[in-house]
């Protein structure tokens, strides 16, 4: 009966919304959008890398989002958005079905300003997206995919067509402090004190982006403060850490460009002072051949994120800022739990050399293959799970086919599969990782 209600319930919001669009033509102030993600995630043992272990999970993931933008005029926009997102677990069969809260994803008003500083502000809770997400994309990682939202104070500065330089503070809390509807039905797999964890411990920052263009060249440069508020459950001491970086996108030829961002951070934890870095850097060719078998791109590149040396008094692991998501891949970041206290998509210690192809197949599908060495940057001490005797992680490859139906259908069908090294226990098995995705979108 449950699923019945909710499948009445979905198809009631899609007529609902369907009649809200039609009517904006004649209300233009307001644009109103709704989507629909449904998502098939299986796998065996991502987690503990045991072909007998009990970490197997096949689920199906549902998120509904329903989104009110109103804009009066080009100066004054206020965007407002509820999302759901639940899972119903066929392994283990024990797992109970839970609807989940419905939550604020979006809640904030953007102004605009063309006479000092010409630019916009907006206040309240946003998506953030700077880069490729190397250092800011995902404000707290806890609730998977479901929101990527900060709180923050953010101001775009339009110095000239070319050029633009943003800031912003946010706090990001380790529990949502706004109104939640059914916020006492939560899955236990994500639940802190009674409500969802969006991240271990709370967090702020302040940040300056610059984005400019010198002819062909791109180059962005920041300074990220971010500090880690100490709750007094000491899973880590009170964190100050300080961020300098920058991206360098450089044009070799009609067919070749060159793609680099690096970064340093400094600071403290606690009472150990912090010295870290990481960056990654990647070819591109661009064969510019219009045939399905004839790659639209190819990626030969690296990426590296310092680890602690054990030896020193100072710490040198690469703290990911707001980049705890899947930027390499959606399996490993569950392989990583163990590495690192329970941290989702934990990037941090890794040494990668990899290779990423991406097919145009027409009639709107795409195939990426990509292939990964990975490695560690520094060892580890020795644990059930981790061999603490080789720096070698494994092989990782991922393959995606997408499609696009419509412009309101699209998804994707993901396959993961990682053999892993020497840096694990002895005979850890690989593991296998797939998702589906159907999105629907007004």
């Amino acid at each position: 009966m449950k699923m019945i209600s909710k499948a009445l319930l979905f198809l009631i919001i899609v007529f609902s919304v369907n009649n809200l669009l039609t009517a904006q033509e004649q209300k233009s102030d307001f644009r109103f959008s709704f989507s629909e993600r449904y998502r098939l995630v299986m796998w065996d043992n991502a987690i503990d890398l045991n072909d007998k272990g009990t970490n197997n999970q096949n689920f199906s993931r549902l998120r509904t989002t329903l989104a009110l933008q109103y804009k009066p005029d080009q100066n004054l926009e206020f965007n407002f958005a509820l999302v759901n997102e639940f899972r119903k677990y066929f392994t283990p069969a024990s797992a109970d079905f839970h609807l989940n809260e419905i939550i604020i994803d979006q809640l904030n008003l953007k102004l605009a300003n063309k006479e000092l500083l010409n630019g916009v502000l907006t206040l309240g809770r946003q998506n953030i997206f700077l880069g490729e997400g190397f250092v800011i994309l995902d404000g707290h990682p806890g609730d998977g995919s479901r929101s990527a939202y900060f709180n923050a104070i953010r101001y775009d500065w339009n110095i000239n067509p070319k050029h633009t330089l943003t800031g912003f503070f946010a706090y990001q809390p380790e529990e949502d402090f706004l109104p939640v509807i059914n916020g006492k039905d939560i899955d236990p797999s994500f639940q802190g004190d009674d409500s969802y964890q969006l991240i271990e411990q709370s967090e702020k920052a302040a940040a300056l982006y610059y984005n400019g263009n010198f002819d062909l060249i791109n180059i962005q440069s920041y300074a990220i403060w971010k500090a880690i508020i100490d709750d007094g459950k000491k899973i880590v001491p009170k964190s100050n850490i300080y961020t300098i970086g920058a991206r360098v996108k450089l044009p070799i030829s009609e067919h070749f460009n060159l793609t680099t961002e690096a970064a340093y951070q400094a600071g403290n934890s606690g009472d150990f002072d912090r010295s870290a870095y990481g960056g990654y850097s990647y070819f591109s060719f661009l064969p510019k051949i219009e045939k399905f078998y004839i790659p639209k791109t190819v990626n030969v590149g690296t990426f590296l994120l310092s680890g602690d040396d054990k030896s020193t008094p100072e710490l040198e692991a690469w703290d990911p800022l707001f980049s705890r998501w899947p930027k390499w891949s959606e399996s490993y970041i569950y392989t990583s739990l163990k590495e690192n206290k329970g941290k989702i998509a934990y990037w941090s210690n890794m040494l990668s050399f990899y290779l990423q192809t991406n097919f145009n197949l027409g009639d709107g599908f795409g195939l990426d293959l990509n292939y990964y060495l990975l490695y560690s940057m520094e060892e580890t001490v020795a644990t059930a799970f981790l061999s603490g005797n080789s720096k070698t992680r494994g092989g990782l490859f991922v393959g995606k086919m997408s499609y696009k139906i419509s412009d309101n259908v699209s998804g994707h069908i993901l396959w993961e599969h990682f053999d892993p090294g020497k840096f694990y226990f002895n005979g850890a098995d690989s593991y296998d990782w797939a998702r589906m995705e159907f999105l629907f979108t007004l």
